[in-house]
């Protein structure tokens, strides 16, 4: 029995190193372990599967960056796969980040494409296989249609063109102009890809327009957020567009002691919104010297150019492009940080909008109309507005004015209206009479005890040595010493004979 235990304790000995010599080699070779983990199969065993698959057909070309989609295909998870081939892959290994997919046909009324961020499966030599995140393939229906207008990666500045001046691109797209349509029949799923038409932008720009809405205080405004570009499409009339963005709440401090400036943000999530030719926005006043702004949604460059005052750096910058889309607005808000009564520096709070870009274009030429997917980038404009802002003539920057100016404003203001409503509500000025007086009586003593406590609190110095002087003479005169009185006596006496 002894015997028997002792060899059973050397197995599970020897049982216990060999996982610890698995484990060991499988950490040093760099493959990662998991507890639990789903294996995906390789992108060129997945393309080889096809027996009209050509490997021959995909060579390598070091100088040839472009993303090639070349397959798709759907998982019994419902996970929706993307092969791509990419020629430059031995020298560089430029990844797919996003691509834009519909779920319906090209000129469909319902035409919506949606951007879909890619995950990284793995790659084999020039191909790589990628998951659709986000996208659920509908296992119920017997035909399913995937429209791809583009895929887009990460912007890299060693073979991608540099942007204009003020513009920052994140993403840039390799078009794809694909359709396809997955076909399950007795269980087996076939796909046919056909060629689809899409829209090439081209000179996009990237900006905002500020408003003033008003003062009061602070200074409100309106941010009206702005695409304007070109297309490879002679295009007459457009008649609604999608556009997606990004952007984040953004609170700036400055200390004008310190000239230091401390930033904190709050991520929005992304929005996909739909833009119409018929629709409008506006600005809302919100205090003195708001100007009412209106404008169209979607509107061609030189129009926007004639209604707008924009400035010399923008009308540049807006040569030779066709349309405009304003797809957003937010809010701007400014006002001092006062001590004091002195201003020593400001608050902003306003929103950042970046990675604009264009899903979808419905417009007519001259011969057609048609509604397409668009091939586009992911561009980001500065943070300076294309509209002068010095809404009152003669000051140069409304933004320093001290704040006893803007007090000084709005007494005005509110005079006004206490007048204007003496004059059409019968009744009402002997009430505001009253009022006033009061208010007034109130300042007057206001102003007296203030200028009472700043006298007593300037004097207060003086008041105490004054105080001590007179303490001083106040004082009565010590005694003289008893000692030298005697001696004096006795010298005096001395001179007698």
């Amino acid at each position: 029995m002894k015997r028997a235990n002792k060899l059973t304790y050397a197995l599970a000995a020897v049982a216990a190193l060999l996982v610890l010599i698995t484990l060991i080699t499988l950490m040093t070779s760099g493959i990662k372990v998991y507890a639990a983990t789903t294996l995906y199969t390789d992108a060129l065993e997945d393309l080889q599967r096809d027996s009209s698959f050509d490997f021959e057909a995909y060579p390598v070309d070091d100088k040839d960056h472009s993303l090639n989609v070349i397959q798709i295909a759907e998982s019994t998870d419902g996970e929706l796969f993307v092969y791509v081939y990419q020629p430059s892959a031995r020298v560089r290994d430029l990844k797919a980040s996003s691509i834009n997919i519909a779920r319906e046909p090209d000129n469909s009324v319902n035409l919506k494409f949606i951007n879909y961020g890619l995950n990284f499966l793995n790659s084999t030599g020039v191909f790589y296989k990628y998951s659709v995140q986000g996208l659920n393939v509908d296992s119920g229906a017997a035909i399913r249609y995937y429209n791809i207008s583009n895929i887009l990666r990460p912007y890299d500045s060693d073979i991608d063109d540099p942007p204009s001046e003020g513009q920052t691109v994140s993403e840039v797209p390799a078009p794809v102009a694909q359709f396809w349509t997955a076909i399950t029949t007795d269980g087996k799923t076939s796909y046919y890809k056909e060629t689809a038409k899409e829209v090439l932008i081209k000179d996009k720009y990237v900006g905002f327009m500020r408003y003033t809405e008003g003062y009061w205080l602070q200074k409100d405004a309106c941010d009206a957020h702005y695409i304007a570009f070109s297309t490879d499409y002679d295009i007459k009339t457009l008649y609604d567009a999608d556009v997606k963005y990004s952007s984040r709440y953004c609170h700036h401090g400055h200390a004008n002691m310190t000239n230091k400036d401390t930033y904190s943000y709050t991520d929005n999530p992304d929005k996909t919104i739909r833009l119409k030719d018929v629709d409008t926005g506006h600005t809302t006043i919100t205090g003195i010297g708001g100007i009412k702004h209106t404008w169209s949604r979607i509107e061609s460059v030189t129009d926007f150019i004639e209604k707008e005052d924009l400035t010399a750096e923008t009308k540049e910058a807006l040569k030779n492009k066709q349309w405009v889309l304003r797809f957003t607005e937010t809010d701007y808000t400014k006002h001092p940080r006062l001590s004091m009564g002195a201003t020593v520096g400001y608050n902003e709070y306003y929103t950042e909008v970046s990675e604009v870009i264009i899903l979808r274009l419905h417009f007519k030429t001259t011969t057609e109309e048609l509604n397409l997917g668009v091939v586009d980038n992911k561009q980001t404009g500065d943070r300076v507005p294309d509209n002068p802002q010095n809404p009152f003539p003669g000051l140069k920057d409304t933004d320093s004015m001290p704040w006893w100016v803007w007090l000084l404003i709005a007494v005005g203001v509110v005079a006004v209206v206490l007048i204007l409503i003496c004059i059409f509500v019968p009744g009402a000025a002997p009430a505001i009479g009253r009022g006033m007086l009061l208010i007034g009586k109130g300042i007057i003593f206001g102003i007296y005890y203030l200028f009472y406590g700043l006298f007593w609190v300037i004097s207060l110095p003086f008041r105490l040595i004054a105080k001590a002087i007179k303490n001083r003479k106040a004082k009565p005169k010590k005694p003289a010493n008893k000692s030298r009185a005697k001696n004096k006596t006795r010298k005096k006496a001395g001179k007698k004979k």
